[in-house]
């Protein structure tokens, strides 16, 4: 799963990944039976992908596309193709990464850029995805992938790409690096990094680094990023900061460079370490997640209001590791992704009514057929339907894919 606020500083993405999988698969199928509108429609099976660590992207054919973090023909994970095929669905692999110059564990989103191509990233790459430029002798054949930026040692420009990528009206492509940059007392593995990416003919692409975090007071490990209107750049961190909580940071464009401000610090009081990036509504504000604190980031007199609007329920034991999704009502919709053997997450929805928010299970995962320890966002297609991941569970223990319908 991806790297969460929640990991022990100093331990690895991949050594917390292992420790939740054998977690895991200690859960056993218990508790009350899926709701109705509650559906599995993919169980991953090792070599079709195993351990989905992030949500979907949805194509104008109603197609899902996205990643595991393991399994595939080398066992590195790769980009799927979901598929609605009269009642069911059709999975085929795209590309299944083999952990040379490609990388390997991709553990977010692929997105679709301005030319229609997917693009993603891995543990040690930033990547393009397309189909082959001839007709394909089968549904079955691979997809082209393009390494366009290898991080790599000294990690001076990042390491651990986090979060899905982002393009600006121009086509250059943005992201956050959990590690790496700057190097001090604090982050012995660098304070991570926001980065970008631009086109430089022939299929090259050149990398600035715009911005090094340094723990504090600024905060270190940004975990996603976002655009605001202006194209000004937001989004948190999972540690660091003021009361080493983490931070809520913008980037702001000034002369050639970029100036950082701070608009909140998490104190532990308000939430803390932050798991995922923004989203934001139509007027402007941005909500997001730390810890089980749901929040609000509103203008306000040329400053920012931070606001919690809710705390998730304790008896889950766990919170959201991916960004929230609001509909057109301003209702959120999430995932709790649990912690404990028998606390195998859910996926919810808070309600704004003059009382204040009202908290809806969607689902409560069992560990069993059903799927378990979600870090998915909730995607909505035309028609309502929901679609998303969780990590494991599933009739192969691997992960689903799964759908509730209105």
């Amino acid at each position: 799963m991806p790297i969460t606020s929640a990991s022990p500083r100093g331990m690895s993405r991949n050594q917390l990944r292992i420790l939740i999988a054998g977690l895991v698969l200690l859960v056993t199928a218990a508790g009350n039976s899926p709701a109705q509108t509650y559906q599995v429609i993919h169980n991953f099976s090792s070599t079709d992908g195993s351990g989905p660590f992030a949500g979907l992207t949805l194509d104008a054919a109603g197609n899902l596309y996205g990643t595991t973090g393991y399994g595939g023909s080398h066992g590195c994970g790769n980009v799927f193709k979901l598929s609605p095929h009269g009642s069911s669905w059709v999975l085929n692999q795209l590309y299944s990464f083999q952990g040379d110059t490609d990388g390997c564990e991709p553990a977010a989103r692929v997105v679709f850029g301005p030319s229609g191509i997917l693009y993603g990233s891995n543990f040690d790459t930033i990547f393009s995805l397309r189909p082959p430029p001839n007709r394909p002798t089968s549904v079955l054949s691979p997809w082209m992938l393009t390494t366009l930026y290898t991080f790599g040692y000294p990690y001076d420009t990042g390491e651990y790409p986090t979060g899905d990528v982002i393009f600006d009206s121009t086509g250059n492509l943005y992201g956050a690096a959990e590690f790496g940059g700057i190097q001090n007392q604090d982050c012995y593995s660098g304070c991570g990094t926001i980065f970008e990416l631009s086109p430089s003919g022939g299929g090259n692409w050149t990398e600035s680094t715009l911005y090094s975090f340094t723990d504090s007071p600024d905060g270190s490990n940004p975990v996603g990023v976002i655009f605001d209107s202006a194209g000004d750049i937001l989004g948190p961190t999972s540690a660091g900061g003021g009361h080493s909580g983490g931070m809520l940071f913008e980037l702001s464009r000034s002369g050639s460079g970029w100036t950082e401000s701070r608009l909140h610090a998490f104190d532990y009081q308000d939430g803390a370490a932050p798991a995922a990036g923004l989203v934001a509504d139509s007027a402007g504000n941005y909500y997001g997640s730390a810890g089980t604190a749901i929040f609000e980031l509103s203008p306000s007199n040329g400053g920012w209001t931070y606001t919690v609007l809710y705390n998730l329920p304790e008896s889950y034991d766990g919170w959201p590791t991916a960004p929230l999704t609001l509909d057109a009502a301003g209702n959120i919709y999430g995932t709790i992704n649990g912690y404990c053997q028998l606390c195998p997450g859910a996926i919810f929805k808070l309600t704004n009514t003059s009382g204040g928010w009202t908290f809806t299970s969607l689902h409560d995962f069992t560990g069993g057929d059903d799927g378990s320890h979600p870090s998915s966002t909730v995607l909505f297609d035309a028609a309502g339907n929901a679609y998303g991941t969780s990590s494991w569970g599933g009739t192969h223990g691997e992960g689903v894919v799964w759908e509730i319908t209105p």
